[in-house]
């Protein structure tokens, strides 16, 4: 699973409260007195969401600060994505309110409303608690534990070259699909926008004030959601980033495949090297060896649920960027903000992706490949 139990509980009880308020606007859609009621009482729900998601996240941060226990870390980081997920669905779920309800930002035309929008918002929120409590598949075997016949070390040495060879791959491939969603989106942006976001990105954009509750409520919502994922994301790591995104958006328009770049800026071929010169080493011992194979089958199930909260993201970008289309909320240039979001995903995928391998440095979220690996046989 993503994240603490009380991190999952309360993005999941906060989505919850959310749906149903909003079935209620959905349900008064033609009568004006209850509509207005339903909106009211879904952007109090919201209201409070965001500030309890914002104080929860701001503990896991200090939390994550604080401690250098492995697990403890990357539970505390994982909390701070579920959150993320968890604004994001709030900003999308409310600005589809708005397409439903036929609110339109001060000056823009027509007030036709737009009850699909809340729908395929809905839709979207729906798969939040599965995204952030599905199990990891089945539970990796005790750490150390011993098979009924003792293996040969030649038979534990191949078992774990294995693993590795399937963590990297999943390591890779999830994040490609992750990375992927985002990126496929930018690339229907101008490329003025592009290119101003890669500059920009880890910079807080200014959403600019608007009056409307329920407009300034969805802002909100982004505005956090948007700068809880920007935490992950080491300062450091920022301009090698940058350039990344860069080379991975023009090979996305000319070749359309992104494994091997992506594998290349995770730094997967030095520990597919260090994995085959260490465990050529004499005076492996088998036990330790088995209990790494453990540990990476661990790791490979927490990156596929990382990865899988970072889709969820992304969808909902893809969702706030619709609604913001079809209620023409004047923001001060829209198009980078919905293009340094997505990138910012794009950023995030990549910084953990690093730190799941481990040669290059990420936000020191969860002991890699590398490092598991070192651990056994050094």
């Amino acid at each position: 699973m993503a994240g603490s139990e009380p991190g999952r509980r309360l993005v999941v009880g906060v989505t919850s409260e959310l749906l149903a308020a909003s079935y209620d606007v959905l349900g008064a859609i033609d009568d004006p007195l209850l509509r207005d009621d339903a909106v009211e009482r879904l952007i109090g729900i919201a209201e409070n969401g965001i500030a309890g998601l914002a104080s929860f996240s701001q503990q896991r941060f200090q939390s994550f600060e604080a401690t250098d226990v492995p697990e403890e870390r990357a539970e505390a980081s994982e909390d701070a994505l579920v959150v993320a997920l968890g604004e994001l669905t709030i900003a999308q779920t409310l600005l589809g309110a708005a397409a439903a309800t036929g609110q339109r930002e001060i000056g823009a035309a027509g007030e036709t409303a737009n009850p699909d929008a809340l729908q395929a918002s809905l839709a979207a929120a729906r798969t939040l608690p599965h995204v952030v409590e599905a199990a990891a598949g089945e539970p990796a075997p005790q750490s150390g534990a011993e098979p009924a016949q003792p293996e040969s070390l030649r038979v534990v040495v191949d078992k774990l070259r294995r693993q590795v060879d399937e963590t990297l791959d999943v390591i890779v491939a999830a994040s490609v699909e992750a990375a992927t969603k985002s990126l496929v989106s930018v690339l229907d942006l101008a490329p003025a926008a592009v290119r101003q976001a890669i500059a920009k990105l880890g910079e807080q954009l200014q959403l600019g004030k608007i009056a409307n509750r329920l407009f300034s409520a969805a802002l909100w919502a982004l505005d956090q959601g948007l700068a809880t994922i920007r935490r992950l994301i080491p300062v450091r790591s920022l301009d090698s980033v940058r350039a990344e995104i860069e080379g991975l958006c023009e090979r996305l328009q000319n070749e359309g495949a992104l494994d091997i770049a992506v594998a290349a800026i995770l730094g997967v071929a030095a520990v597919d090297d260090y994995a085959s010169q260490v465990l050529a080493r004499p005076g492996l011992e088998a036990g330790r060896l088995s209990s790494c194979a453990c540990e990476l089958e661990a790791l490979t199930g927490r990156f596929r649920h990382v990865t899988g909260v970072f889709s969820g993201i992304a969808v909902a970008i893809s969702l706030i960027a619709a609604g913001l289309a079809i209620v023409n909320i004047v923001l001060p240039q829209v198009a980078l903000v919905v293009a340094g979001a997505h990138l910012l995903v794009v950023a995030a995928v990549l910084v953990v992706g690093m730190d799941y391998v481990d040669v290059r440095r990420g936000p020191d979220m969860v002991p890699g490949v590398r490092s598991v690996l070192s651990a056994a046989v050094e």
